[in-house]
């Protein structure tokens, strides 16, 4: 479930439900279920189902997020961006390139 909801919030709806799918199910095949212990096991198994869900979700969510902080740039992609940025400049901008002559 944790791989199939990814949110706290869903689990319990989720389990939910995968039960009331499975009681119609039962309904279809055999009826209504009359047992107590055929009930006791389902919602146990249903809290038990949605608890354990939203645990595991709620560890996944408040996981630190890695993230790298001394990573410097390569000068090689630093230049292009500033190349690529003049270019941009002199493409849009006529007082930024020499050659255009200002009126």
């Amino acid at each position: 479930m944790l791989y199939l909801i990814e949110r706290a919030k869903k689990c319990l709806d989720f389990s939910a439900t995968v039960y009331i799918i499975h009681l119609f199910i039962c309904l279809i095949y055999g009826g209504w279920p009359s047992s107590l212990t055929w009930w006791v096991v389902n919602l146990t198994g249903l809290a038990v189902m949605a608890l354990l869900g939203e645990y595991l979700c709620i560890r996944r969510e408040l996981r630190e997020i890695p993230i790298t902080r001394y990573h410097r740039p390569s000068k090689f992609i630093f230049s292009c961006n500033i190349s690529l940025l003049y270019q941009i400049l002199l493409r849009n901008f006529s007082f930024f390139n020499p050659r255009v002559p200002k009126l």
